[in-house]
């Protein structure tokens, strides 16, 4: 009993004839469940009193009593706590027999649930591959001076991150077939702002590498040479194309917003296609695609039209996609979009809406006025003719950039101005 609390005021003399009267110094609990068991009342100071008086025992004394008196109530109490614990025996006794006798009548458990197969007409084992690209950016020039050494970009950084998407995207696919799945068709989803455009904001033609006859004619063959790679290891690649912001020509409002770079490269990647016969490439006519997968309705947008919080537009994904099923009368299952390059999955009753991430990451922008960077990456996930989505993998395409102090121990880039090219020849003072 030591360290142990009581409710009630007891004094010390009563804790130590309790620590005295019992045998194998049990837990307040324990000791609390002997007398509710034996009396059916609370272990206060007056129960005690009155559990003692009951057998015939002589009252707890105060301090007062002398030392044989004092031992006469031990041996008195430590009588009732062996009775006690034998009642409490007997009682766990005669549960445990009870327990027994049940079980012993019960029959003999026959399984009731049955495993159920999938629906009638469907392989449970085939699966389409999906993989969303957006966001590339193709021509965006992204300096250190830019980030303060956080991210850069450039059109050559684009290429290689196409390939390390390439390279990680086969090795998941293989990852997924090696536990039998059927994975014979790929759908690429391709949100929009493929190019960067030179006139979207003020100063943008200042920060690309590439001019916009560049973008689309460059970024369109590197594309072409991607999907022309996945067609060997899929029987039928599907590609589904939707335009961005970004492809923009001129302000916003001054011509027609079908008018855009985006769609002159999806155009230009259709014709480098042509002769893949396992390829076809479907531009959206409007700004919204919606495509069948099996029993499931899929809605792609480049996410432009709704803004975002905090860098995560949950709640704005959700009512677009109530909106789009109000406003079409489908029932969209899943619901595609990119532009705010935050990698986010959310469910919204039984449907769910996904958002890839950008081959870009960080930017001016989001460097210095939202202080973020997210990681570049691309989504890819397995639709499954019963279960509908059954994974999703986030595909990061370029790692983390570490950084490092120099020798002055800066860790963002700095200059000395008198160290520069550009030295303006000041008379000394």
């Amino acid at each position: 009993m030591v360290g142990i609390t009581l409710s009630s005021k007891w004094e010390a003399w009563e804790l130590d004839l309790l620590t005295t009267c019992i045998r194998q110094e049990p837990t307040w609990e324990e000791i609390q469940s002997r007398f509710e068991a034996y009396g059916g009342r609370e272990l206060t100071l007056t129960g005690l009193r009155g559990t003692a008086s009951r057998h015939g025992l002589i009252a707890i004394a105060d301090e007062t009593r002398d030392e044989a008196e004092r031992d006469n109530i031990v041996n008195g109490l430590r009588s009732t706590v062996s009775k006690l614990v034998t009642a409490k025996n007997k009682y766990l006794d005669s549960q445990e027999s009870a327990l027994q006798a049940v079980l012993a009548a019960l029959p003999p458990l026959k399984p009731q649930i049955k495993l159920a197969g999938p629906k009638p007409g469907i392989d449970a084992s085939e699966e389409v591959a999906n993989l969303m690209l957006t966001d590339h950016q193709i021509g965006a020039k992204v300096e250190p001076s830019d980030t303060s050494g956080i991210t850069t970009y450039s059109f050559g950084e684009y290429q290689t991150r196409l390939e390390r998407l390439l390279a990680r995207m086969k090795s998941i696919i293989d990852h997924q077939r090696t536990s039998k799945r059927k994975i014979r068709k790929l759908v690429i989803w391709l949100l929009g702002d493929i190019v960067e455009g030179t006139d979207i904001f003020p100063g943008q033609a200042f920060m690309v590498d590439l001019g916009m006859m560049g973008q689309v004619m460059m970024g369109s063959d590197l594309l072409a040479q991607f999907i022309a790679y996945c067609s060997r290891f899929f029987e039928e690649v599907v590609v589904v194309c939707v335009d961005g912001n970004h492809g923009r020509i001129g302000r916003r409002g001054q011509y027609r917003a079908i008018d855009n770079f985006d769609r002159f490269c999806y155009n230009f990647l259709a014709f480098r296609l042509a002769d893949h016969k396992n390829v076809r490439v479907w531009v959206a006519e409007g700004h919204i695609a919606i495509m069948e997968q099996f029993d499931f309705t899929f809605l792609a947008t480049h996410g432009d039209e709704f803004g975002s919080t905090n860098g995560v537009p949950a709640a704005s994904m959700a009512r677009v996609l109530k909106n789009y099923t109000s406003l079409t009368g489908l029932d969209i299952d899943v619901a595609l979009h990119g532009h705010h390059s935050v990698p986010t999955t959310i469910e919204v009753n039984w449907a769910e809406s996904i958002m890839c991430g950008s081959m870009e990451g960080g930017t001016d922008l989001s460097v210095n006025k939202m202080q973020s960077a997210a990681c570049p990456s691309q989504t890819l996930f397995f639709v499954h003719p019963e279960h509908c989505i059954t994974s999703v993998w986030k595909i990061k395409v370029e790692p983390k950039r570490e950084m490092v102090s120099n020798e002055h121990g800066f860790f963002t880039p700095m200059a000395d101005p008198t160290e520069s090219e550009l030295v303006l020849q000041v008379p000394k003072m």
